[in-house]
């Protein structure tokens, strides 16, 4: 099969198996495949700019990412440049809030964030949203090769209000909790304590608030140590 026939037909399986729970994309630039499906990315060695992620441990989305995976009806993701903070892109999440929804993304591989949480690390990222007071919740989660994926989840609203201009959130890791839960394809299983010495994913979900259709845009998130912030808004190594 021609490498055109290849393209087209990924395009459209991609398409088919993304209009519901469990689509995979692959985004451009990424030289990961499709994770639980394995196609080949045909443009993954499209030049994409650099960033600057200076002693980051993980990173989930610059301007690609390794696969990501959308749940809940209704739901979308993927990489866009209709708001972009830094960059050619940025993840667009369309979350459907009358479902559990969210959008997954899977680094391709598991890292062990034990000595970076007791260092002091963070998860940072910017955000933007199409509206206000936006009820996102981000997650961490361990890895697929476990028996199950354990979620650890925090609201962005115990922090500070997702707003319509891009915002800096620099989460520490030692804010979330050691004991998450899973999904066993029909129970919400709880109590259960992650690995972090072993996290694979990053989550961006909304917890079925009902506020109905809302996009929320999420760039640069990586495991790092914080940025310091000024008061005029400039950020850099802390």
């Amino acid at each position: 099969m021609n490498y055109q026939k290849w393209f087209l037909l990924t395009c459209i399986l991609s398409i088919i198996l993304t209009a519901g729970c469990g689509g995979v994309f692959v985004n451009p630039g990424s030289k990961n495949v499709s994770l639980p499906l394995g196609f080949i990315n045909p443009a993954a060695n499209r030049k994409v700019i650099p960033f600057d992620f200076k002693g980051a441990k993980v990173i989930f989305v610059s301007n690609t990412v390794a696969s990501l995976i959308p749940y809940g009806s209704e739901t979308f993701g993927q990489m866009s440049g209709d708001e972009v903070h830094n960059g050619s892109e940025s993840l667009k999440c369309v979350l459907n809030s009358n479902d559990y929804s969210g959008i997954i993304i899977d680094a391709g591989q598991s890292y062990n964030l034990v000595k970076a949480r007791q260092e002091g690390y963070v998860l940072r990222f910017w955000i933007k949203g199409n509206k206000n007071n936006l009820p996102v919740y981000v997650a961490l989660c361990d890895s697929k090769t476990l028996s199950h994926e354990v979620e650890v989840s925090l609201p962005l609203s115990q922090f500070k209000p997702v707003t319509r201009h891009w915002q800096l959130y620099q989460i520490p890791l030692s804010d979330f909790s050691n004991i998450g839960a899973y999904w066993n394809g029909v129970a919400n299983i709880t109590g259960v304590p992650i690995h972090w010495n072993e996290i694979e994913e990053f989550r961006v979900i909304d917890q079925k608030s009902g506020m109905g259709m809302y996009t929320v845009y999420v760039n640069e998130v990586a495991i790092s140590p914080p940025l310091k912030e000024s008061s005029d808004g400039k950020v850099g190594a802390s």
